[in-house]
């Protein structure tokens, strides 16, 4: 279905690129949730920038598949936040989400205007590669992570904003279907069908990026 994102040649800047949105992201999510009061994800060593503590082995696994994959959930406890500890927490949890989207943007802007065919010129080809192949996979898995975490499942930030408001009531029920989280994600990032519907995703939001940028 999509092959042309799993060729070996390309795993390298796919791991690298799923680096730097997963550090990105939880790093962000991290810092908002302690300016707001809650150190939890400080304590957890979640604030750092060693990809180590946040990597899910399962996430890091997907980008066989493609560009996909996932970090471990950053940890937040909503009651130890200030203000309205709902909104506070959504405010965590959009963090992460407005980050990795904020900097796709911007990679798209620097794959179309850094001018990598001069760049041969002065460092070794190999080098000005590199640069380009990261550039290109980190835009990719950039949205691709902000669409991801807009599936409704555990333990995506979408999934996490929506459990703040549902019942107490709902509490096992909840739990039962947070176990079948990781394994619908799995699902949808192996499977033709999920790939084509993630795929469609990234498209129309690159189709969004470019239009913002005719307009600019």
């Amino acid at each position: 279905m999509l092959s042309e994102w799993i060729h070996l040649d390309s795993l390298l800047y796919r791991v690298i690129a799923l680096m730097i949105a997963v550090l990105l992201h939880d790093g962000v999510q991290a810092s908002v949730a302690l300016l707001l009061g809650d150190r939890t994800a400080k304590e957890a060593g979640r604030l750092t920038l060693s990809p180590v503590p946040h990597m899910s082995v399962l996430g890091v696994l997907a980008c066989l598949f493609g560009p996909f994959g996932w970090s471990k959930p950053v940890p937040v406890a909503p009651e130890k936040l200030r203000g309205n500890r709902k909104l506070s927490a959504l405010a965590v949890y959009a963090s992460g989400l407005l980050a990795n989207l904020a900097l796709g943007v911007l990679l798209w802007w620097v794959f179309f205007t850094v001018p990598f065919q001069t760049m041969d010129e002065t460092i070794p080809l190999w080098a000005s590669e590199l640069i380009r192949g990261i550039v290109k996979w980190a835009y990719i898995f950039n949205l691709m992570f902000f669409i991801l975490h807009l599936v409704p499942v555990y333990p995506t930030d979408l999934w996490k904003g929506l459990r703040l408001f549902m019942p107490n009531r709902w509490e096992t029920v909840l739990e039962k279907y947070e176990k079948l989280g990781t394994a619908v994600l799995i699902t949808i990032v192996i499977t033709p069908l999920g790939q084509l519907l993630l795929n469609r995703c990234y498209e129309s939001l690159t189709g969004i990026i470019m239009n913002l940028y005719s307009l600019a």
